[in-house]
Parts: structure tokens; C-alpha cells; sequence
């Protein structure tokens, strides 16, 4: 929380409706994979330009024999560009007075307390949910990347695959000839792996994943055994929900909760480390620093975005406000692959 040298402590007195037990359900921060889905590039400003290297002339092969007395041949370049353009979310809460008079400590200590921690809580994980719904749109989409498939029951054709819960798939080698697909266009290997919760339930129990590993030292296929298993850097796990319906609408609807990523896909890229000058990358994420900076200072989370807090008076509350400026852009589409019905179930 950023609160400057405030230690937010106390003792929640017990009541009718306060009770020592609050039901919420607030996700697992490993739930959400935005901040690992894309390279983290800060700017200063909200919109701007970034240089695109034509990877034909990279890969080209254009040295000669320098003559006697003569300069070497001179190679060329082809630079493009991208715009980006950001736009800060922001989000609101109250906590009142009258929650914080139910907060009871000895004298002359700090007067917050479980109250306020909800509201940091409650706040942050709507910024990671904004940011994996903005993950799901930019990367889950198949007219982002230069390779698509589909799973199939049997005979697959040529932008097709069989689907990995079916007789005769090998997840493995499928995953093989994409990344030599992607290595072959750009030099370059993909490194990460991000799996729907379907897919990685059915990985976890596949025959022939199950086969490889039964030597191995634990048994069970985790994110970092099926990394190995599948040349990866990482495998990422996509887990996180969220509520499609408006507010007020029927909220025991099961059908209006969602996986922020689909459930039954699976996209395999190769996502830089870290942001450099010609370091190519699938997804670039655009972290607006002169904003966030100049919002929270040295009180920037974790995560990049901003949770502030201030006093009104007239509502005698106070208020906590937490602000994101960010933007996923895709930087290479030759670097990532997409794949739907990944299983059929």
C-alpha cells in the first residue's frame, strides 16, 4: 500500500455484522500473467514511435572480399515504424469513517487498519484484471500473429493439428515444428509457452506426456517439467476470471464468469527479457513512467501502477484511487503462434 511510513495495523472489534471472517474472493496475484506475457518498455510519453528492423535484411548474407585498396561492400537496412498510444485506467474506492470506528488499538497508534488493506487489495486486483483482459485481446487474437491453427479430430491439413486429448497427438513434436516454423522466418526460437486452463489440465494427465516423464524425479507434469519437456524458457499458466455481466445482473449466473484467456488456446512466442535497441520481441507492453511517476513517486507497486490515498473531509472518509497507464502492442508477428481447440473437450 502506499502509504509513506504508515503502518497499517489494528484490531478489528468484533460485532453482528463485523465479524473475524470476510468472505472475498480475491485471485491469486500467480493467476494473472500480463506482466509476464509481454517485454515492459518504460516510456515518458503517452504516445510515440518505435523502430521496426526488416528481419530480410538481418538474415541476409551479403559479405564479398574486400578488393586490394578498395572499402568493403556497404550493407543495407530497412527500418520501418509503429506508433504506440497509452491510456491511464483509474479506479475508486471509500473507506468511511464508519468502518474505521470499529478499529480499536491502544493510544497514539496508527488509526489504519483490515479496512484499509481491503481497499488496497480490492484495487489492485482490478489492475491486474485490466491488464490480463488487455493481454487476452492483444495476444489471444488470431489476427495478430502470422501462424494459426486449429485442433482437429483426425487428418489434419496444413493449418490444422491434432487436437491433444485425440488418439495419435504428440504435443510435443507439434510443438517441435512450430518453434522451428518461427526459427526458420526470424532466427529467432520462441521461449515461452502460455496454456489455457484446459490445456494444461489435459497436459497434466496426457498419455504420452505422462509417459515421458514417469522416470523423472517428481512424476508430475508442472509448468517448469513441461518447459523442459517442450524447449521452452517457461510455460505460463492462464487462470484468471472475470465477470462479464453488468453490475446488478444476476451475479450467481455462472455463464457471466469467464477465463480472461480461453480456456481451450494456446500461443507459443518468443517474448524478450528485457526491452533494448533491436531486441525483437512478439508483444511489447508500454508502461507510461512519466505519468505513473509523477502519481506515486517511489509508491508504484510492484506490478507498475499506482494506489494513492488522500482525505475528504465533507464525506469523512477517505479516498483510495489506483492508476495504470499501459499498452500492449504487438511488435512482431512473425514471432508467435497461435492455436485454438487445443482440446476438444
Amino acid at each position: 500500500m502506499a502509504a509513506g511510513n504508515d503502518s497499517v495495523v489494528g484490531n478489528v472489534r468484533v460485532d453482528t455484522f463485523l465479524t473475524n471472517y470476510s468472505e472475498r474472493f480475491a485471485q491469486d496475484p500467480n493467476a494473472y500473467i500480463a506482466g509476464q506475457a509481454a517485454t515492459m518498455i518504460p516510456v515518458q510519453n503517452q504516445s510515440g514511435y518505435f523502430a521496426t528492423w526488416d528481419r530480410s535484411y538481418w538474415l541476409r548474407d551479403e559479405m564479398e572480399p574486400r578488393p586490394y585498396g578498395g572499402a568493403p561492400v556497404q550493407a543495407t537496412m530497412g527500418v520501418g515504424r509503429k506508433d504506440y498510444f497509452i491510456d491511464e485506467y483509474a479506479l475508486e474506492w471509500f473507506v468511511d469513517d464508519r468502518f474505521r470506528a470499529n478499529v480499536a488499538g491502544p493510544a497514539n497508534t496508527n488509526p489504519y487498519g483490515a479496512s484499509d488493506f481491503g481497499a488496497v487489495e480490492f484495487l489492485t486486483q482490478k489492475a491486474l484484471l485490466r491488464r490480463d483482459r488487455m493481454i487476452s485481446t492483444t495476444i489471444f487474437n488470431p489476427d495478430s500473429w502470422n501462424y494459426n491453427y486449429a485442433g482437429v479430430a483426425s487428418a489434419p491439413n496444413a493449418t490444422q493439428f491434432i487436437s491433444f486429448d485425440q488418439t495419435g497427438a504428440n504435443p510435443v513434436a507439434t510443438i517441435d515444428v512450430w518453434k522451428r516454423q518461427t526459427q526458420l522466418a526470424t532466427g529467432l526460437r520462441p521461449n515461452t509457452l502460455i496454456l489455457g486452463i484446459k490445456v494444461i489440465d489435459n497436459l497434466r494427465l496426457n498419455p504420452y506426456i505422462q509417459d515421458l516423464i514417469k522416470y523423472s524425479q517428481i512424476g508430475v507434469a508442472t509448468e517448469q517439467l513441461l518447459a523442459t519437456l517442450f524447449g521452452v524458457d517457461r510455460v505460463l499458466v492462464a487462470q484468471s476470471i472475470y465477470n462479464a455481466a453488468a453490475e446488478n445482473v444476476d451475479p450467481a449466473a455462472s455463464e457471466n464468469y469467464q477465463w480472461n484467456i480461453p480456456a481451450n488456446a494456446m500461443w507459443l512466442g518468443y517474448i524478450a527479457p528485457n526491452g533494448a535497441l533491436n531486441t525483437p520481441t512478439a508483444v511489447i507492453g508500454f508502461t507510461w513512467a512519466g505519468l505513473l511517476n509523477q502519481l506515486g513517486g517511489t509508491g508504484r507497486s510492484e506490478q507498475g501502477f499506482v494506489v494513492r490515498r488522500g482525505r475528504d473531509d465533507r464525506a469523512a472518509s477517505d479516498w483510495y484511487h489506483v492508476h495504470d497507464a499501459i499498452s500492449y502492442k504487438i511488435a512482431s508477428s512473425e514471432l508467435g503462434t497461435y492455436a485454438t481447440n487445443v482440446v476438444s473437450l
